[in-house]
């Protein structure tokens, strides 16, 4: 009869990342083995049956946890455990950015992971360690189009991703003064012709109040 189960985990390195495919193997030492085991996974409390192997593909952060592996009588049982390793960034702003030239831009790069990691630009910025999350942050005022990168690291993987800022010139019309002028010009132009009418018209009176004196002079 078989007195011990062993259970180890097959993967292609010693550390897992997101996205290995991670492989179960369960044994017994009886003679002869046996051929079929319960496999438990973090969770579940029903076993699933099958044979000495286990194969889970394209694991995630979620994985992570406790594995055990039984006879099908359940009668001897041994344990394991999973960590799978992630490493996550996100830029804030992301994509396309425009902003007028000279503009502050504040730009903050957050990273997620599994293990330290260390968070630098093309220029390296302080980094700081904040509720299992690294950030790091920093502000520029684009003269021209540049793209910012940010890039997280750690003795596993490294992540990169990269922010596209635009740059651009925003014209000064002087629309609203020339208007402004314009309408002057007009005013002014208006007042003259309003003021020449009224002369004229007092030239006129005038003209006839002295052919009327003139006549009335005669007539005496």
């Amino acid at each position: 009869p078989t007195e011990k189960v062993t259970i180890r985990v097959l993967s292609q390195s010693s550390t897992i990342k997101e996205g290995d495919n991670v492989t179960l193997k369960c044994s017994g030492n009886g003679n002869p083995p046996p051929q079929e085991f319960l496999f438990y996974i973090p969770g579940e409390t029903e076993g699933i049956r099958s044979s000495d192997t286990y194969v889970m593909t394209d694991v995630r952060r979620n994985a992570t946890g406790e594995y055990k592996c039984s006879l099908i009588d359940k009668s001897m049982m041994d344990a394991t455990t999973i960590t799978v390793h992630y490493l996550d960034l996100q830029l804030t702003p992301s994509g396309e950015v425009t902003k007028q030239i000279g503009e502050a831009l504040p730009v903050s790069c957050t990273i997620s992971s599994s293990r330290n990691a260390t968070v630098f630009w093309i220029k390296t910025e302080e980094t700081k360690y904040v509720n299992g999350k690294f950030s790091s942050k920093i502000i520029i005022a684009p003269e021209e189009n540049v793209t910012l990168t940010c890039i997280a690291e750690n003795e596993l993987e490294r992540t990169v991703t990269s922010l596209n800022v635009s740059a651009i010139s925003i014209p000064e019309y002087d629309e609203p003064e020339d208007r402004n002028d314009d309408n002057s010009e007009k005013v002014n132009d208006q007042a003259k012709l309003i003021v020449g009418i009224v002369v004229g018209l007092l030239l006129v009176a005038l003209v006839a109040g002295v052919v009327y004196w003139l006549y009335v002079k005669k007539s005496k």
